[in-house]
């Protein structure tokens, strides 16, 4: 599926109307309020992405898209940094004969390049799915991702797949995508804000 918007700087996906805290700047106090969720997942005038679930997605001006972001009360982005770098996982393995997929997202700001992109994953309990942490723990899995929808390196949808002809019962599975990029000179990682953790029959 793609859109097009000539105007069109950033893309997001709108959750909906949840539920989160924000310190009101007014008082200094924590507050739980209802607000308009979003997580980016594009930069550009053009959005590809599969068709995977009923989503809102809409396109604004960087300009545009600022100013909404000053209201903390009544807007709230998700999965992504201070650079304006997103990651993201959706909810919820597909299922196939032979294997089984998570689906992620990263965008990414103009003049940033995505270095590496994909899952960590791991079936053991109370693990903090993070690159540093795959690094010395074998339970938890840094499975790289290999291509992307999108136009280009700054935004992508893509699905990391493990085979499961082997697998019988129950699972408990928790994973969590990260994007590594590469910004100014510098290099970033930002993964999505919290891990899915679900179980699965086989």
């Amino acid at each position: 599926m793609t859109y097009t918007d000539e105007s069109a700087e950033i893309w997001v996906k709108y959750l909906g109307e949840l539920e989160g805290s924000y310190v009101n700047p007014s008082t200094g106090q924590t507050e739980t309020v209802q607000r308009s969720t979003f997580v980016i997942v594009g930069y550009g005038k053009t959005l590809t992405l599969r068709a995977c679930e009923d989503a809102e997605y809409d396109a604004y001006t960087l300009s545009d898209w600022q100013g909404i972001l000053e209201d903390q009360e009544t807007c709230n982005v998700l999965d992504n940094d201070t650079n304006g770098a997103s990651s993201s996982t959706r909810d919820g393995i597909v299922k196939a004969s032979t294997k089984f997929s998570m689906i992620g997202n990263f965008a990414l700001p103009e003049n940033a390049k995505a270095v590496e992109y994909g899952m960590l994953f791991t079936t053991a309990a109370g693990k903090t799915l993070t690159l540093e942490n795959a690094s010395t723990d074998s339970s938890i899995k840094r499975l790289k991702a290999s291509k992307h929808t999108g136009e280009n390196d700054n935004y992508g949808q893509y699905v990391v797949s493990i085979k499961s002809t082997s697998l019988s019962g129950s699972y408990d599975l928790t994973y969590r995508s990260y994007v590594t990029y590469t910004l100014n000179g510098k290099t970033y990682t930002v993964y999505a804000d919290k891990a899915v953790s679900e179980t699965v029959q086989f």
